[in-house]
């Protein structure tokens, strides 16, 4: 017999958090699920750390591929030996709490017109001590599925939450992620399941987000890969960006302008070069990790495309700047001939005595 949901839980050289998201996964409220791992051929301790694991608890079911796929792809391949009417996606440095599947799976079998749901989290340190909180809505709430993808794309960033935050039916998983994308592509399967009916948000925090330097989250971010992305996805979605008279130009100069934005909070925070820009985009893209040619060439074109959008959007704050600079200029020369015009008038001469005795009364 099938299992109600299927954990699916990629895994690439995450020996340091692995164990303490493996035993959250196993310490839920709800039972019937299975865990499903695939290593992506680590090189570190992940292989010998699942197959010790797998011995522990039989609902954990582990494969290794046999080459190097990446994060989008590997979840693919999770995908495929699932098992579960549920599909709740995992990462190896995060955690669940307790509840997570039982209050997500609640929410998904009482309506069955909403597609997915994801949750409110706490971001965590690599210690697992809190640190904050995302909570997106004060309360919990029910949006449409094309709201929710369209206040994503407004927002310029995934509010829906990252793969420990979101639960969906299998049936509208489709071809899987988009293994094209760098960085969004846990995003955009959100909003390819969301095309099949609604979004739940759930304002409990069901999992711990885990920052620290070496994650995935931090290397897309510095490496750009998130702009890179955003700039694909409006063209998937400019349909729904047109039908609210988002005009395409405006938003590449806006993602252009969030863009600097994130580069120079890098920047001022934790020292960001250039030369780790380069590294960071090498590494999320897996240039050098693969011999795979063609991403390597989409990987250019998109950063040419990051380029072109970035410099139409200096144009456009130089015209302004060059506008407001006119303005001033002839704001001036107005009040410069005003001022002339005043001081040469009859009543400005006649009333020179009074103003010369209020000066020397001030001093």
């Amino acid at each position: 017999m099938n299992p109600g949901i299927s954990i699916l839980l990629p895994v690439y050289n995450g020996e340091k958090f692995l164990e303490a998201a493996v035993a959250s996964a196993l310490a839920q409220t709800y039972k019937d699920f299975e865990l499903v791992i695939v290593d992506d051929c680590s090189s570190d301790g992940s292989p010998a750390l699942i197959e010790r694991l797998k011995k522990q608890d039989s609902r954990i079911k582990s494969f290794r591929n046999e080459k190097n796929l990446g994060l989008f792809a590997n979840y693919n391949r999770c995908l495929e030996q699932a098992s579960g009417e549920y599909i709740k996606p995992f990462a190896q440095d995060d955690i669940l709490y307790p509840s997570a599947l039982s209050t997500m799976l609640s929410i998904l079998s009482k309506d069955k017109s909403i597609a997915l749901t994801s949750c409110a989290r706490n971001i965590i340190d690599a210690d697992g001590q809190v640190v904050s909180k995302k909570c997106v809505f004060p309360q919990s709430r029910q949006l449409k599925g094309q709201d929710a993808v369209l206040y994503n794309m407004l927002a310029l960033t995934n509010w829906i939450g990252e793969p420990s935050t979101v639960m969906f039916r299998k049936e509208y998983a489709g071809t899987g992620f988009d293994t094209t994308l760098f960085h969004y592509g846990d995003l955009d399967m959100w909003f390819r399941v969301l095309k099949h009916g609604n979004y739940y948000f759930i304002a409990e925090p069901l999992a711990g987000f885990r920052t620290h330097a070496g994650s995935a989250t931090n290397k897309n971010l510095s490496g750009l890969l998130f702009a890179l992305d955003i700039i694909s996805m409006s063209q998937t979605y400019a349909q729904v960006l047109r039908e609210t008279g988002v005009d395409d130009e405006l938003y590449k100069r806006c993602i252009a302008e969030y863009a600097a934005l994130q580069v120079d909070e890098l920047v001022r925070k934790d020292g960001l070069t250039l030369e780790g820009v380069i590294e960071a985009a090498r590494k999320g893209s897996r240039i050098g990790i693969c011999s795979d040619e063609e991403t390597a060439l989409r990987m250019m074109d998109a950063f040419v495309g990051l380029s072109f959008h970035t410099l139409r959007a200096l144009t456009h704050t130089l015209r302004d700047l060059s506008d407001v600079q006119c303005r001033l200029g002839s704001d001036k020369e107005y009040l410069s001939r005003r001022l002339q015009h005043m001081e040469q008038s009859t009543s400005w001469r006649l009333t020179a005595p009074i103003r010369k005795l209020l000066s020397q009364q001030k001093q």
